[in-house]
């Protein structure tokens, strides 16, 4: 029986991995940066 998984689909399935992490990070990046906004604005105004 011939193996299903090849190297295409490995090398597929860690970029796959690789830019769900990147946007989960960055949504949290983005969180950080808002709450940093909002304390700058509420000691402004």
């Amino acid at each position: 029986m011939q193996n299903r998984f090849g190297l295409k689909d490995g090398v597929m399935l860690v970029l796959l991995l690789t830019v769900a992490t990147l946007v989960v990070l960055g949504m949290f990046g983005n969180d950080r940066v808002l709450e940093q906004v909002q304390q700058v604005e509420s000691k402004v105004g």
